[in-house]
């Protein structure tokens, strides 16, 4: 068996690193598609309207989009990026709290209350002022009297966005810490810091347990 020269050795070598180019490559275009085509937030849809056609050949989930838009008139689509579920959560619940001044000032109650939360997981200040100062301004604008198509044009920003999506990843995982013997029974094989560090599916159902229960 001949013995591999100097450069079939640097080729193999090499091998895994332009694989891992090609595959990042490939996924920053795939990225680069989805933020050129894809708002951030969708126009507000009818569930039928959206949904129907896309089940067009599935009688299951027709009579199953049916029954949904008996209890949820609308929808709107979010740009699939992997922050999707907390920029839903964030716009939602501004977008319920849109002239309901009372409300919203319940509300950014809460929003005060849950800094002290991440102070207990250990998150200094200066790491959260920025995310948290966005959030509470946006909650002034809705008390102020921010309406439908300002908080459209508002989420239009990406920084906004992101800002808020940020702060509410953090404060689910100061509770994932806070109160770890509670969530470590939902998994399994898996620890509450790898959960965490991963940022998982599995945190967005710890999301809506707690956010749904101590922000909503």
């Amino acid at each position: 068996m001949s013995t591999p020269t100097d450069s079939e050795v640097k080729l193999i070598s090499d091998e895994p690193q332009i694989s891992d180019e090609l595959i990042i490559k490939q996924q920053q275009c795939i990225d680069n598609e989805i933020s050129q085509n894809i708002p951030l937030v969708g126009k507000k849809l009818y569930v039928t309207e959206a949904l129907l056609s896309e089940y067009s050949q599935d009688e299951v989930y027709q009579k199953k989009v049916i029954q949904l838009s008996e209890s949820y008139s609308h929808l709107r689509r979010m740009r699939p990026d992997g922050n999707c579920f907390f920029r839903a959560l964030s716009y939602s619940t501004l977008e319920q709290l849109i002239g309901k001044p009372e409300e919203a000032k319940t509300f950014r109650s809460k929003v005060e209350n849950s800094k002290e939360k991440l102070t207990q997981a250990g998150f200094t200040q200066f790491t959260i002022d920025d995310f948290y100062d966005q959030l509470i301004e946006m909650v002034d604008k809705v008390i102020g009297g921010l309406d439908a198509e300002g908080l459209e044009q508002e989420f239009e920003i990406s920084q906004l966005a992101e800002y808020l999506v940020v702060y509410l990843r953090i404060l689910t995982s100061a509770e994932l810490k806070n109160s770890a013997e509670f969530y470590q029974n939902f998994v399994d094989g898996i620890t509450l810091e790898e959960v965490r560090d991963n940022f998982s599916y599995l945190i967005n159902s710890f999301a809506i347990i707690f956010l749904t229960s101590n922000m909503l």
